[in-house]
């Protein structure tokens, strides 16, 4: 009996074997520490304006350490036909002639990984995230370790703007490089950072949309690595195959596919006759200015940092320009009187200016303290109270580190001035975006007094689920104290001058009654939701 069964497993073991092979495993790929690597990294509709404003310090050390070119696509006047697209399916084909090594593409909307027993294009894979940062986690986990020699990661593509750069765009290049910046260091502690070679690449999206000259057609591209030269003159231009070859001459892939260009270095011909030469602006950046609202001290915090060595800053506060009218910056400037203030900076390096970096902020009340109950989630808290009321709005991606969260629960808000204060008008903000499962507050009830324990109601806003309305939205819940609802409310709070009334109180009291859970035409009804705030505003 016993000989029986032990024939019967060996008969499944068998079968089990065919099965696998069958789907084409093999086992893991072991990686070699001395090989060459290659991350390319794309940041679509990126253009050298953005460039040049943002405060990009981890690019900018790429070009201080290896190449800056632009970046050739196709002639504006011809039909689009995606040449990016293009570029992307070239690397896919290259990455299926890699049998020896692991490779990992990420980007928003895809995620994967190649290597052997797997055979096809890059668009074959895919995961849905909801914003970079989750996109740079996934990517981080998968790229863990020397196994992975060639790797992409695809960023989201900037809002055009009808031929100019606004200030929108310029803040999410900069929240891109800070996420650059924590893929690089992930390279620095898996893989062999010394022998990687790092692409900064556009897609073109936005190359012909800004005219400022025939350059601005084409777009940025960055190399680093070993045996990169050190050259950043913009007007060195380079094509989608000089790249893909050069990718193709690195991680010497056996492809005999004519697909794929030669491999050929482009670089060292360029590296060999031509003096290095600096492109002034991208090396004077912008600074970057941080408010720090601090209700405890009735005040505000300033803070200007830049990524330029050996430069000095200079700011203003009235919105004037810090190129003329500045004073140096030193240390953080501390305001302590309520009003609205524009804050500008630049740094000047051996007589080159920046550009202009500006902030606006106002310190409207001397808020004492601010009590919230329950607090938020603590995966979506942030800089806590001060969040609130620091004038920084976020956009719509919940994932920004200015909205306050809470899972299944009313929020219970209390504002405590210290002493009476005139107010005019109280908003709160609130996001919506189904398919993270946030959810607007079902009714906002705002109160006011000088007892914290006996407040007067001053006003409530109701808001109706739609099902219908799946867009991803910020709106308003706001109490205005037009004459009629001063004259209502009357007793101690309200004070009039010179036929005019005004609300004055100690405390101000929001109340929100969220959506907790999900409602019946949801994907899961019953199960718990999210309120979303970035912001109150009392003028």
């Amino acid at each position: 009996m016993m000989v029986y069964y032990r024939k019967k497993l060996v008969i499944l073991l068998f079968m089990a074997t065919l099965v696998i092979s069958s789907f084409g495993f093999k086992p893991p790929l072991k990686g070699r520490a001395d090989l060459p690597n290659v991350l390319i990294i794309e940041i679509k509709g990126m253009t050298f304006e953005m460039m040049e404003r943002a405060y990009t310090p981890n690019i900018k050390f790429l070009i201080k350490n290896g190449f800056l070119g632009s970046m050739k696509y196709k002639n504006p006047e011809e039909p689009s036909t995606g040449i990016s697209m293009n570029f992307r399916r070239k690397l896919g084909t290259m990455a299926m002639c890699m049998d020896s090594m692991k490779v990992c593409q990420t980007s928003l909307n895809t995620v994967g990984a190649f290597n052997e027993s797997f055979k096809g294009p890059f668009s074959k894979i895919r995961k849905n995230y909801r914003s970079n940062e989750s996109m740079v986690k996934d990517f981080i986990n998968n790229s863990n370790g020397t196994n992975v020699r060639f790797a992409m990661l695809s960023f989201r593509a900037f809002t055009q703007k009808q031929g100019f750069v606004d200030e929108g765009q310029i803040r999410e290049l900069s929240t891109i490089d800070s996420l650059i910046g924590v893929v690089f260091k992930s390279y620095q502690e898996k893989v062999k950072w010394e022998q990687t070679t790092v692409f900064i690449v556009s897609d073109g999206s936005a190359a012909h949309e800004y005219r400022e000259s025939e350059l601005y057609k084409n777009t940025p591209i960055v190399i680093k690595g070993p045996g990169i030269p050190i050259v950043y003159n913009v007007e060195n231009v380079v094509s989608t195959d000089d790249v893909l070859g050069l990718v193709n001459k690195i991680m010497e892939v056996p492809c005999k596919d004519n697909f794929i260009p030669l491999p050929v270095n482009f670089l060292e011909d360029i590296g060999k006759d031509e003096e290095v030469s600096g492109v002034k602006t991208y090396f004077v950046s912008r600074p970057d200015i941080h408010v720090h609202p601090i209700p405890s001290k009735n005040s505000l915090k300033i803070e200007v940092f830049d990524d330029n060595e050996s430069s000095v800053m200079y700011y203003t506060i009235d919105g004037s320009d810090p190129r003329t009218r500045g004073l140096e910056y030193k240390s953080p400037i501390t305001i302590r009187e309520a009003g609205t203030y524009t804050i500008k900076a630049a740094a000047n390096k051996n007589g080159v200016w920046s550009p202009v970096t500006q902030e606006k902020t106002s310190l409207r009340f001397n808020i004492t303290s601010i009590e919230l109950d329950p607090e938020p989630d603590a995966k979506y808290f942030y800089d806590g109270t001060d969040e609130l009321i620091d004038g920084d709005t976020a956009g719509l991606s919940y994932s920004e580190e200015k909205w306050l969260g809470f899972q299944g629960t009313d929020v219970d808000m209390l504002f405590n001035f210290g002493s009476k204060r005139e107010i005019r008008s109280v908003d709160l903000s609130a996001l919506q975006d189904y398919y993270s499962w946030i959810f607007l507050p079902v009714r906002v009830t705002f109160f006011a007094g000088n007892d914290r324990n006996h407040l007067v109601e001053i006003g409530t806003v109701s808001h109706a689920v739609d099902r219908n309305d799946v867009t991803i939205r910020k709106l308003h819940y706001s109490v205005i104290m037009h004459d009629a609802l001063l004259k209502s409310l009357g007793g101690s709070i309200v004070k009039k001058k010179k036929g005019k009334r005004s609300l004055y109180v100690k405390y101000l009291r929001i109340k929100v009654e969220a959506q907790k859970v999900a409602p019946e035409w949801f994907s899961l009804p019953g199960a718990q939701v999210w309120f979303f705030t970035d912001e109150v505003r009392i003028e």
